[in-house]
């Protein structure tokens, strides 16, 4: 059935916070279906089309939300201050008790708190449920509580308005501003997750992504000084973000970038980068609509209408961040825009060391003595492909804690792991045939091996490897060791990958997508689906065995 006509508008600098989206659908809280809000349109022509649409068809691709789990409810407004380096938030939260008892209190996170000493932070004025005003208390850190003025019954909804502040710190980060760019990602008050009859205590750490929170659905306006761009999570209907089925709402708030806008599998593509970058820019867009391509396929399609990247500083090591329906990647901004020329072939390396003469970027070294040109292009392609991988990598977070959720804090390998594994098979399919690079599908099978040298008692020379059982609060005793998480969830992944074999192990994939959409995945859940697909039992004590 034909369920409704959208007009589809390519969106110009002059609708700058939209990108590419454009919409005339009227949004009602009262109605967070997403069959009432249609699909996102866009288009590279400059004029106004018409197209008729099959909401249903369109949908039956796309992963679906089957739960039936009622889902939490956010509008909020959010006004942008440029002088105070700060916003002001005016949030109503329609609380769902699916927790299975009886509440008194509601837990919330209050991440920006965990950045004070940084001036970062936030001010709450106002908690108020009906005419009664209510006062958070500090449990932990960054966790609050809120003492309800009568009992929750499980079951049934609370509606509880607040009004904050939120400081934003002079730092490169997923949250914090550097120059006129503002990072907005967890700076929004959410409830904590009620697990086994109790609130999870999770105070923010710096380290990995220290965030666990449940689907839920917004709709978030803003105001904000005109000669900014927002880049968020959601769709811009009527001039307000529409975002259901979604873990987090981020947004990134800058004078300091242009955008580039593409239509791909109906899904808008935007990406924001640095003026004066728009190589790279072109560059994270052909990785997106590869991932994409590629994802979709294996995966079950992108649920949501827009995906919004942004090229922006992070800090040191971080390649990116992800959010549902955006992502966070680094840019270095010494990065020329040469070293995507030399990249696509379209200079030479004489050209390219011409162009970047002076520039830190340039890799002819410190001796003076004249570097050849297969070491130069091999450097460029080493930069390049990092931010290839690292794109992948957070597009495939849309499907890893996106869409199929686990505790961040606690196991960080789940989501993390799925994620390198993603980000080396997309290398793999896309991979230059004059590219011979060890290749990170190399790299996993090797720590594979080691892994289970060491588990035999075979000398490897090598470090012994993680416990993927550690939370992020054990790794802070030695953050050094954190990242090898990524490769060792993955090099699992690879081990069932191998074993499976391709067509096997994707219909699998797909099927662990469907099973577990929108819910939290723990990992004896996790180790109980894959027990099912093939003769795991011994790989599965060797990694995930508890170090005595």
């Amino acid at each position: 059935m034909k369920k409704t006509v959208l007009s589809i508008i390519l969106a110009s600098i002059i609708l700058s916070s939209a990108g590419c989206n454009g919409k005339t659908q009227t949004v009602s809280h009262t109605a967070p279906d997403t069959s009432s809000i249609g699909i996102v349109a866009s288009k590279k022509e400059s004029v106004e089309t018409t197209a008729e649409t099959t909401q249903e068809e369109v949908k039956d691709e796309r992963v679906m939300n089957l739960t039936q789990r009622p889902k939490n409810q956010y509008d909020i407004n959010i006004a942008f201050n440029e002088e105070t380096k700060s916003i002001e938030a005016e949030q109503k939260l329609t609380y769902v008790n699916n927790t299975g008892s009886d509440l008194d209190e509601i837990y919330f996170n209050l991440i920006p708190n965990a950045f004070t000493k940084k001036k970062g932070g936030i001010d709450v004025s106002k908690v108020s449920i009906g005419s009664e005003e209510l006062k958070l208390e500090q449990v932990k850190e960054t966790v609050y509580k809120l003492p309800l003025p009568s009992k929750l019954e499980k079951g049934k909804i609370v509606t509880i308005d607040m009004k904050y502040s939120v400081k934003i710190p002079q730092i490169a980060d997923r949250f914090g501003y550097y120059n006129n760019t503002y990072n907005l990602g967890n700076a929004l008050i959410t409830p904590a997750l009620f697990e086994n009859g109790e609130w999870l205590v999770q105070p923010y750490v710096d380290l990995g992504d220290a965030f666990y929170t449940e689907i839920a659905d917004y709709r978030v306006s803003f105001n904000i000084p005109e000669d900014y761009l927002i880049a968020s999570t959601g769709t811009l209907i009527d001039n307000v973000y529409v975002a259901d089925n979604v873990r987090d709402f981020a947004f990134t708030i800058s004078k300091d970038m242009d955008f580039i806008c593409e239509e791909y599998e109906d899904i808008a593509l935007n990406v924001f980068y640095p003026k004066g970058s728009p190589n790279a820019g072109k560059h994270v867009m052909e990785v997106a609509k590869k991932s994409l391509s590629l994802f979709n396929d294996m995966l079950g399609k992108y649920p949501y209408d827009t995906l919004n990247m942004v090229l922006c500083g992070m800090p040191g090591g971080i390649g990116g961040m992800e959010y549902p329906g955006l992502i966070m990647m680094t840019l270095d901004e010494h990065t020329s825009e040469a070293l995507f020329d030399l990249y696509n072939g379209k200079i030479s390396v004489k050209e390219y060391l011409k162009q970047t003469e002076g520039d830190t970027d340039d890799p002819s070294g410190e001796s003076g003595e004249p570097v050849p040109e297969d070491v130069t292009k091999k450097s460029v392609l080493y930069e390049v492909n990092s931010l290839t991988k690292s794109t992948a990598h957070e597009i495939g977070h849309q499907w890893f804690y996106g869409i199929v959720g686990n505790d961040e804090v606690r196991y960080p390998w789940i989501d993390e792991g799925f994620c390198r594994f993603m980000e080396a098979y997309y290398e793999n399919t896309y991979r230059d045939d004059g590219n011979d690079d060890f290749s990170t599908f190399d790299l996993l099978l090797n720590m594979d091996q080691t892994i289970y040298d060491e588990y035999k008692g075979i000398p490897t020379g090598e470090i012994a490897s993680v416990d993927l059982n550690e939370s992020l609060y054990d790794f802070m005793k030695h953050k050094e060791e954190y990242g090898e998480i990524y490769y060792k969830g993955a090099a699992m992944i690879y081990h069932m990958y191998r074993e499976m074999g391709d067509e096997a192990f994707r219909a699998a994939l797909k099927e662990y997508i469907s099973t577990f959409a929108y819910t939290e995945v723990t990992p004896d859940e996790f180790r109980e689906f894959w027990s099912k697909k093939g003769n795991f039992a011994e790989m599965f004590d060797i990694y995930l065995k508890k170090s005595e």
